[in-house]
């Protein structure tokens, strides 16, 4: 963990968010778990469960413990008043020319939490985290359609860059 991510950061009166605990990924997954029921069917969704998102719940609570002390991974929690809302899930990838690109692989709030400025706290400070790692750059995915998604997004500047078209050879 840089320096920009400060534990002073976070403050139980306000949307905030602080560095993920062991302790937070049973709740970690749960959201994981509520945010994939209600993307199921929308399009491009069931596609990215099947590969993005592919895992169990014993997989992911793995991988979220794994995230907590992997140096090239960043596991944030969102708060509200000091309650975990949300989280994001980054990883800083080294490319092939030696330069770093932030991947934001997850980032989900609840949604009786948003509007409040969860997720907006939780992507400043992956962004803050992005600059201290002097990274080329910052990824996110979003479905087609999910204009709140890409709205969100494109509020901190991140632009489509490339487009993945798909045709589904199944009859279902």
């Amino acid at each position: 963990m840089s320096e920009t991510l400060d534990a002073d950061a976070f403050d139980d009166t306000a949307e905030s968010y602080r560095v993920a605990a062991p302790d937070d990924v049973d709740l970690l997954v749960r959201i994981a778990v509520d945010h994939a029921a209600r993307i199921s069917g929308e399009r491009g969704a069931d596609l990215l469960l099947r590969r993005e998102l592919s895992y169990t719940e014993d997989e992911l609570r793995t991988r979220l413990v794994a995230a907590i002390d992997e140096p090239d991974s960043l596991l944030l929690v969102g708060t509200y008043a000091g309650v975990v809302f949300g989280y994001a899930l980054a990883v800083f990838e080294q490319l092939d020319d030696g330069a770093t690109l932030a991947r934001v692989q997850q980032l989900v709030v609840e949604p009786e939490a948003r509007e409040v400025g969860i997720g907006e706290t939780i992507m400043n400070a992956v962004v803050d985290e992005a600059r201290s790692r002097n990274c080329l750059g910052i990824d996110a995915l979003a479905l087609p359609g999910d204009r709140e998604t890409k709205n969100f997004f494109e509020s901190f500047g991140l632009k489509a860059r490339q487009l993945v078209v798909h045709r589904s050879l199944s009859d279902s």
